[in-house]
């Protein structure tokens, strides 16, 4: 089930992603805001939408979370005004995590009840 629940998160991604960071489209430096949300978002959602898809717990999402960011982040370490360019990706970053954990969770949580649901009507037959 969590494969499934997996595969949908591919697809969530860039919606979640997009309205995320829709407020940094119009921030100043433009687009590189935006870009910098974009990239702290997308390479930090999936990795914890598929702990929540297991049904992982936030602690496992945020596991090693700065390093990850911070790595992650590094091509914008140099980029004007800096930190902010930096900062807005990690920011981003760690937003995505926890809403990503989250979407992941709903998601498997959702697929387990219809399951139940549908074992308990049929075994009432």
């Amino acid at each position: 089930m969590h494969k499934l629940c997996e595969a949908d998160m591919q697809d969530i991604l860039r919606i979640q992603c997009d309205e995320m960071c829709a407020i940094e489209a119009t921030s100043i430096p433009r687009p590189t805001m935006y870009q910098s949300c974009h990239h702290g978002c997308s390479r930090s959602f999936y990795p914890a939408a598929a702990v929540g898809c297991k049904q992982g717990s936030q602690e496992a999402a945020f596991k090693n979370m700065n390093a990850k960011s911070q790595l992650s982040c590094t091509r914008y370490m140099d980029i004007v005004p800096r930190p902010d360019v930096q900062s807005t990706c990690k920011k981003y970053y760690r937003q995505a995590t926890k809403q990503g954990r989250q979407i992941g969770f709903d998601f498997i949580e959702e697929i387990i009840e219809i399951e139940w649901n549908k074992r308990k009507s049929r075994d009432s037959l």
